[in-house]
């Protein structure tokens, strides 16, 4: 009677430790934390999957960042994580909760970066934040979306000139225009071709009067100080919510600063496929 009521005992004991064990499987796959960048779910199951510590989420440094869309550098000598997107970069050591900002200036993360299981873990929210990311969490879900569709470009410009005899400029041309970091494949042409208009935009308006403001400025009548040509580019981007970019450039043109002309160009860009939208 005794053995077998020890027996009963045990495999009691046996059901329950599975049950446990099973639970806490189980319980363990609801706790996955899902990471969502631009509307796309990052895929973690060859990777390390993102952790909570002290109600803050670390993630794999590489993997999130570059989803992001930006570049991604490891500084081994003093074990550094830097990102760099959109004309800011922000970094992080291991160990430490200092994140370091491109203008000098540092904020305080809750948690360390850390090494886990071999990976680079960093927290998500206070990086993603100093780059201009929104960032939401859906405590249902355990769900985190990141979104830079509102922030993923930065204005870059390019400036054309030509000087007079005296050394003063007698063409001068400022062309802004936009640079997009979506991790997107055609991104790289779409940039290509914004920079080669903007060129094209100030090189062509300095070619247009190059003759006559040489002719003034290598036969002044009288000593010019002004420039007598000039034309300025101010680039606008607004990004909808269906992702379509909305390119804007003012034009300001001016002769001997009393002539000023002033017109727009705007196109529109689909930021899903990079292509022209009438």
């Amino acid at each position: 009677m005794g053995v077998i009521f020890v027996e009963k005992i045990l495999a009691l004991l046996i059901i329950i430790i599975f049950s446990i064990s099973t639970m806490g499987t189980m319980v363990m796959a609801d706790e996955k934390v899902k990471l969502i960048i631009n509307g796309t779910e990052v895929d973690f199951s060859d990777d390390q999957e993102p952790v909570i510590q002290n109600g803050r989420t670390l993630v794999p440094f590489r993997t999130a960042f570059e989803k992001i869309g930006a570049e991604v550098k490891w500084h081994d000598d003093i074990r550094l994580c830097k990102a760099e997107y959109g004309g800011i970069s922000v970094g992080i050591a291991i160990g430490n909760t200092k994140v370091s900002l491109s203008d000098g200036s540092e904020i305080e993360s809750d948690v360390p970066a850390q090494i886990i299981n071999g990976r680079t873990m960093v927290p998500l929210r206070i990086l993603s934040e100093s780059i201009g990311a929104e960032v939401n969490w859906d405590k249902t879900t355990r769900t985190i979306t990141v979104n830079t569709l509102n922030k993923i470009y930065s204005i870059n410009k390019y400036e054309a000139s030509i000087d007079g005899s005296d050394g003063y400029a007698c063409i001068y041309s400022t062309i802004y225009y936009p640079k997009f970091f979506i991790d997107k494949d055609y991104v790289p042409s779409l940039n290509t071709q914004l920079e080669n208009s903007a060129k094209k935009a100030a090189d062509s308006f300095v070619d247009s009067y190059l003759k006559d403001a040489l002719e003034i400025y290598n036969n002044p009548p009288t000593h010019l100080y002004e420039v007598p040509y000039s034309l300025y580019g101010n680039c606008e981007v607004e990004i909808t919510d269906k992702n379509i970019a909305i390119i804007k450039t003012e034009y300001f043109e001016a002769k001997y600063s009393e002539d000023l002309n002033i017109y727009t160009d705007t196109i529109k860009i689909n930021l899903e496929n990079g292509e022209v939208v009438e």
